[in-house]
């Protein structure tokens, strides 16, 4: 109403001062109307400017006599009105021009204000991250970034919460400003605590007085923090952890200090990512440098371990066939032949058993099995090579313990490999006991021996491969070292479980097996348990059978002919399947053992074309398949193919004679 009223003051005043002088003024120069509203319209707005105009108009109609207004008086008086409407529309635009003009100022004002404040947020960021971008470890590059944040915001407390994924809990990573090391203890679980509500919800919280919450942990209190800021560290989307800071007084945070912690959490918590796979891909590479020299330690032992045995060999069979040996030094070069033979037989065993374990090709031919006499006939095998090497060996066998479900030969094997270790590092007069007794619902099997021990650092990798406790040019005793791993795979496929404790250097090792009972009534109401049996105390006889040879090998051939005959059977030896087919065409043999790989005709299509044939001509005949194929794949292969037994090269003789003479009796038996 004031604006209105100062419109109606200034045309009233210019109405007064016409008045005044209309002796000396025409009554239509309206200069001084004009002029009213001109002032109207500036500076009281364009409402009260039309007030004045409209004012104006109807003073000048009334200063006029009426009954003396011409038509020239009329078009002045409405061209006064239309130069007032056109001085109040300019006046207008004018005003809204300074308004905007003014907007404008003070938008570029806030802007400018703005910039400056991100400027100096950015700088306090800065300080505070760039220690980031420096090499310095996660725990340290964590540490440090703690202490700037305190020292920016002005806090005593600080904390870095990093998540464990598996557990889903928050855990402190590093923390700065606590007189003790109580928060390296403290675990939040995800939407539990402040920490764990950031977590969860991936928002900072702010708290002036934590003592008002009670979800707020003990811990917190405990070290006298009485606000708390957290905000999360998020990257790429994952919420990787949370920091919180805390101040011993009640404090309100500011808008500009909680952004300050945020843009700090987005980079920290970049570089954090980073550093974490960082350090992840520095322990890959040091595992895998670690592996590599393992390996070339392998290959240096495995080339040292398969040389060794063949210059032995190759330096005795040179001297037998220079015929100047003795009856003892040629019964010694047969002796040492004979065992290095053997020795590069188990390695090769070895090392096909450790290919079948890394390509999962290694099965079980489970049965329900005696676990004492699976140990028995270990004990019996090594009880030589133990005697040789002036070792006692005792053993405590619980014969009551019940069956288990297990592949006796690997079963067998685990025992071997234990007790063949065991004497390999036991030295002279020392001790080897073996127990099995029943713990609970499993058997425990422990071989113990007086060793030089297990170092603390070889301990935990005793069981793994290329692992070794000796360098290649240092080792006193012989192997691959890959028996333990072949043991600890076969004790996992059987549900079991192997360890192996030491006190250290000189004080021996032992190893527990500990392998799943079968509950008494499956073991007597399932299979026929299986007992192996011992070793025989005399060499196998083959007196009476008639075998028949195939293979295109000649020294192979030659050699089986030679070994059959010294135990007493008849041979024919062939060196192909057409021959074989021949043979069998004017004789009948008690049994067949053929090679499988060989030209035109191989072992497979042999005996796929004898068991086309009728009993009466040799279609039943028992078959062995002496191979080098020894994979798990061949041994299938040659079962479902017509074979009765896949014996694998290179052959214990004995050990072949034996199985080759009990088929053949059962065969006759058979008939």
């Amino acid at each position: 109403m004031l604006r209105f009223g100062l419109a109606g003051l200034m045309v009233g005043s210019a109405l007064a001062a016409m008045t005044a002088l209309r002796s000396l003024l025409n009554p239509t120069a309206f200069t001084l109307l004009l002029a009213a509203v001109t002032v109207s319209a500036l500076y009281t707005g364009t409402g009260p400017a039309l007030f004045a105009a409209a004012l104006s108009v109807f003073g000048s109609y009334l200063l006029l006599d009426s009954k003396l207004v011409s038509g020239e008086d009329a078009i002045r008086l409405g061209l006064f009105a239309t130069t007032a409407v056109l001085i109040i529309w300019v006046a207008s635009a004018r005003r809204r021009a300074e308004d905007e003009r003014r907007r404008l100022l003070l938008r570029e004002q806030e802007a400018r204000a703005r910039a400056e404040t991100a400027a100096g947020l950015l700088r306090r960021v800065q300080s505070i991250v760039d220690v980031a971008l420096g090499r310095l470890a996660l725990d340290d590059m964590m540490r440090e970034l703690l202490e700037r944040i305190r020292g920016v915001l002005g806090v005593e407390r600080a904390v870095v919460l990093l998540l464990d994924e598996e557990e889903n809990v928050l855990v402190v990573r590093a923390a700065k400003g606590f007189e003790s090391e109580v928060e390296q203890r403290v675990r939040v679980p995800i939407g539990s605590g402040l920490a764990g509500r950031v977590a969860a919800e991936r928002r900072p919280i702010a708290m002036a007085d934590i003592e008002s919450d009670e979800a707020i942990g003990h811990h917190a209190l405990e070290a006298g923090i009485r606000s708390l800021l957290d905000v999360p560290l998020v990257v790429g989307g994952r919420v990787i952890g949370v920091i919180s800071i805390g101040s011993k007084n009640r404090r309100v945070f500011a808008t500009t200090e909680i952004e300050l912690l945020e843009v700090a959490a987005e980079r920290i918590a970049v570089a954090i990512d980073g550093a974490r796979a960082y350090a992840a891909e520095q322990r890959a590479r040091a595992a895998a440098e670690a592996a590599n020299r393992a390996k070339d330690e392998f290959f240096a032992m495995l080339s040292h371990e398969l040389r060794t045995p063949l210059g032995a060999i190759l330096s005795w069979a040179h001297l037998l066939r220079s015929g100047r040996l003795d009856a003892a030094g040629t019964a010694r070069a047969v002796q040492t032949i004979d065992r290095n033979a053997r020795l590069q037989a188990q390695l090769i065993n070895d090392l096909l058993d450790v290919s079948r374990i890394a390509a999962g090709k290694l099965e079980l031919d489970l049965g329900v099995v005696d676990p004492a006499s699976v140990v028995e006939a270990a004990l019996s095998a090594v009880r030589p090579e133990a005697d040789a090497a002036g070792l006692v060996l005792d053993a405590a066998i619980d014969h009551s313990l019940g069956a288990l479900r297990a592949d006796p030969d690997r079963l067998q094997q685990v025992m071997s490999n234990l007790l063949s270790n065991a004497i390999k590092f036991t030295p002279r007069g020392g001790r080897i006991e073996i127990r099995l007794e029943r713990a609970g619902s499993a058997a425990t099997i422990a071989v113990s021996d007086t060793g030089p021990g297990i170092g603390a650092d070889l301990l935990p990798h005793v069981f793994e491969r290329f692992r070794q406790g000796e360098g290649p040019a240092t080792r006193r005793h012989g192997g691959l070292g890959l028996g333990l791993t072949i043991v600890r795979h076969l004790v996992e496929l059987h549900g079991g479980t192997v360890e192996v404790e030491s006190p250290g250097e000189l004080g021996g090792a032992t190893f527990i097996v500990r392998l799943p009972l079968l509950p008494a009534e499956a073991a007597q109401g399932g299979s026929e348990i299986q007992r192996l049996a011992l070793l025989p105390d005399g060499p196998p006889r083959a007196d009476g059978l008639h075998v028949l040879l195939v293979d295109d090998d000649a020294n192979t051939l030659e050699s089986l002919h030679a070994l059959f005959e010294h135990y007493g059977a008849r041979v024919t030896a062939v060196p192909s399947a057409a021959e074989a087919l021949r043979a069998l065409e004017t004789f009948h043999p008690d049994v067949l053992v053929s090679d499988i790989a060989m030209p035109d005709e191989d072992g497979y299509q042999l005996i796929a074309r004898v068991r086309e044939l009728d009993r009466e001509r040799g279609g039943a005949i028992p078959a062995v398949a002496l191979t080098a194929f020894a994979a798990d794949d061949d041994r299938v292969r040659a079962l479902v193919a017509g074979y009765d037994v896949h014996l694998s090269k290179p052959v214990n003789p004995e050990e072949v004679v034996a199985f080759v003479t009990q088929l053949a009796r059962r065969g006759r038996a058979a008939a």
